[in-house]
């Protein structure tokens, strides 16, 4: 817990931790706890130190995305063979040891891991690593995992064919279509932004965007914008939207058919034109 507060947005104490190799004692604790309070702690301090760029080849390094990919695969029933020839025995006897709290940590600590860096997002998805956070999505019970592993699918997704790739063959984009039906479209709005700036970044690979026509994603991407009553939600539905379309006539055309630029002229009615500060969040989609 004192690493985690230590470390947290403070980046000389970030680089004296992982000088004293303090990374490599986090990622020991996390393979070896049986605690689901000390695992927490651990992820939290391990994302923490993630936010800082030299630590992140660190991390990799010492195998430490793999030990998150273990940890979140642990607790969830539809995880890969291939991931679960990767366990040891020992691993197998301490699924319990992985409850939501720890899930949400480790969720946060792979986004931190691997933004900013498509050396990490390439080994994460090489791992087998989608799968667990897809799993994620779709399996847990609160909607602080779900928003943390979204956010962590935007993240993997960002700027890369292959990692997109990954995504949609673990069929990230029905997770978070899945994720959007049964969310507040009121009321969750960390969740939806999550899920829709996930959308918005799978989408960037011209392959995606026919794939997501196939899924619900559209659909979705209009009632947010026809629903949601928060900015920064409209935002990434908007970039959602505007990402989908890109390059691909029949996306357009299905985006008419529903309605969305009824939907966005509202949004410009009701919210104004605003600020593109928000762009800084998304890979360019449109010219």
């Amino acid at each position: 817990m004192a690493l985690a507060h230590l470390a947290r947005g403070n980046v000389l104490v970030c680089k004296e931790i992982a000088a004293a190799k303090g990374i490599l004692v986090i990622i020991r604790c996390i393979e070896i706890g049986h605690h689901h309070a000390v695992l927490t702690q651990a992820c939290l301090a391990l994302g923490a130190l993630a936010l800082h760029p030299n630590n992140k080849t660190q991390i990799a390094e010492v195998n430490g995305i793999n030990v998150l990919i273990k940890l979140l695969a642990a607790s969830q029933p539809g995880i890969t063979s291939e991931l679960k020839s990767c366990q040891t025995a020992t691993d197998k006897n301490h699924d319990s040891r992985v409850g939501e709290s720890v899930q949400e940590a480790a969720l946060v600590a792979c986004t931190n891991v691997v933004n900013s860096s498509e050396s990490n997002r390439q080994l994460l998805a090489e791992l087998g690593g989608v799968a667990p956070i897809v799993a994620c999505v779709l399996f847990a019970h609160s909607g602080v995992p779900v928003r943390n592993a979204s956010q962590a699918i935007a993240n993997i997704a960002y700027r890369s064919d292959y990692t997109i790739a990954k995504c949609m063959m673990e069929r990230a984009d029905v997770a978070i279509c899945a994720a959007i039906g049964a969310a507040d479209l009121v009321c969750e709005d960390r969740l939806l932004e999550a899920a829709f700036r996930a959308l918005a970044n799978l989408a960037l690979d011209e392959a995606s965007q026919t794939g997501l026509a196939a899924s619900d994603a559209m659909v979705w991407c209009v009632r947010g914008l026809y629903k949601c009553s928060y900015v920064h939600v409209l935002r990434a539905a908007a970039h959602a939207t505007a990402a989908i379309a890109y390059r691909c006539r029949s996306n357009k055309a299905r985006f008419a058919q529903l309605g969305a630029l009824a939907a966005c002229v509202r949004v410009v009615n009701d919210f104004g034109t605003g600020s593109l500060e928000h762009t800084e969040l998304y890979s360019s989609a449109v010219h």
